[in-house]
């Protein structure tokens, strides 16, 4: 008995240390102690240590505060602290529950802790622009950092962060756009929100939170806040469409009109160098020229201005290349399928027409041949021979101008070697006035 009742005195002891700990009014522990110690006198042991775990239990709770903080106030006083982590309650201590007493904080239902990074999802703010006749939706974020707060704080600023904010953000809007038409305000309610967040977020005054961010809300952001501004904002972007075809089909104009001037060029070049054969293969062996040159009613391009001519001297496509045989040289003219032989004896040139005629195969390609003029007098050059296979010949299967000196050179040795050379010669390869029926063959001179 003796040793029971040291222990429950004991217990008693504890329970006071507890109560003195944990800054809670004295006389209240106090009062559980002297009643447990008469309980002591009057009922067994067992009894007593009952009611004493029973009061315990009823009197202390243990609380976990992590990630947030907690109010503790104590019943029938004024005291109150803020708290976070894991601690041991005893009453008449408790953890408020009420969260209007949580000021700015009050909507979140808990209070966060100093540092850390919130979004606060703002209301919609309704945004009259055009003088009130249209009203736009605007839906915000806000990402700020809690600075440290003491209850005084909480109890001076009762409004809930997000209305705060959703003042501010309606006021600035409103006072920006009111006057601006409704596409003008969705470019500036967009500006405001990229270049001016340090103004608005200076505006933002709240004791506990310090605005970092400033976010338009990136599923909703604007919208038509009633059916007028819906539709003015249909017609905006059919006008935006039509501006946007309107700008592709001048591209494409433009596209189209390059196209006609690269086609122009190209018909002009294309008549250059339709003049420049006609001019070359109209004449006979360098004799007057042909009467169709630069008729305009052959090439069909009236509407096309006339190309300049180009110094003969100058025009690569007249340039002539000259390469020397045994018994002749050949002049060729580069790409125009025609060259002009000439020979050392006139009497060989004359024995190779009349032995071979006007058409000859020189290295697999048919030619045309026949005697050159000079295209000033009009007069036949004994010594020349014009060879012709065509300038759509010469692009697939050049004939070069040494195959040309090969063959002639072969066929001078051919004909002096024989007894027949001076009868050959002799002859006329070609009747008077024959020349005229292979018109178109020979070079411009």
């Amino acid at each position: 008995l003796i040793s029971a009742r040291a222990r429950t005195q004991a217990l008693c002891q504890s329970v006071g240390a507890m109560a003195a700990t944990s800054a809670t009014p004295i006389f209240v522990h106090a009062g559980a102690a002297a009643a447990l110690a008469c309980l002591l006198a009057v009922l067994p042991v067992p009894v007593v240590l009952l009611a004493a775990a029973v009061w315990v239990f009823a009197t202390c709770h243990f609380v976990e505060a992590h990630g947030h903080r907690v109010m503790i106030r104590t019943a029938w006083s004024n005291d109150v602290r803020l708290a976070n982590g894991s601690m041991l309650l005893v009453f008449p201590e408790y953890v408020v529950s009420d969260k209007s007493q949580f000021g700015p904080w009050r909507s979140r239902g808990q209070l966060p802790l100093v540092g850390q990074v919130l979004e606060v999802d703002v209301p919609e703010v309704l945004v009259m622009v055009e003088q009130g006749l249209y009203c736009l939706k605007v839906n915000t974020r806000v990402v700020g950092c809690v600075q440290d707060f003491t209850v005084e704080n909480l109890i001076q600023n009762p409004i809930s962060l997000e209305h705060r904010i959703h003042n501010v953000i309606a006021s600035t809007l409103r006072s920006a756009v009111h006057d601006k038409s409704l596409e003008e305000a969705l470019v500036d309610i967009q500006r405001l929100f990229s270049k001016d967040i340090a103004g608005i977020s200076a505006l933002i005054a709240v004791p506990a939170f310090q605005v970092t961010q400033l976010l338009l809300d990136p599923n909703v952001s604007i919208s038509a806040a009633d059916v007028a501004t819906r539709q003015a904002l249909d017609i905006i972007v059919q006008r935006k469409q039509e501006r946007a075809w309107g700008s592709v089909l001048e591209a494409s104009m433009e596209t189209e009109e390059q196209k006609v001037k690269l086609r122009r060029i190209a018909l002009q070049i294309s008549r250059e160098e339709l003049m420049l054969q006609q001019e070359t293969y109209s004449q006979e062996g360098g004799g007057k020229k042909g009467k169709g040159k630069g008729d305009k009613g052959d090439d069909g391009d009236d509407d096309l201005p006339k190309p300049e001519r180009t110094a003969r001297s100058e025009d690569a496509r007249r340039q002539v290349i000259v390469e020397e045989g045994q018994f002749c040289h050949a002049k060729k003219h580069s790409s125009m399928g025609c060259a002009v032989v000439t020979f050392k004896d006139p009497r060989v040139r004359q024995a190779v027409l009349n032995s071979i005629g006007a058409e000859a195969t020189i290295s697999d390609i048919k030619v045309k041949l026949k005697p050159h003029f000079d295209k000033d007098t009009n007069t036949e050059v004994i010594t020349d021979l014009f060879v012709g296979w065509g300038r759509q010949v010469e692009k697939t299967t050049p004939l070069s101008e040494a195959d040309l000196v090969k063959y002639f050179d072969d066929m001078h040795a051919s004909l002096t070697n024989t007894g027949r050379f001076d009868a050959i010669s002799a002859r006329s390869a070609v009747p008077a006035g024959d020349h005229r029926s292979l018109r178109g063959l020979g070079p411009a001179g």
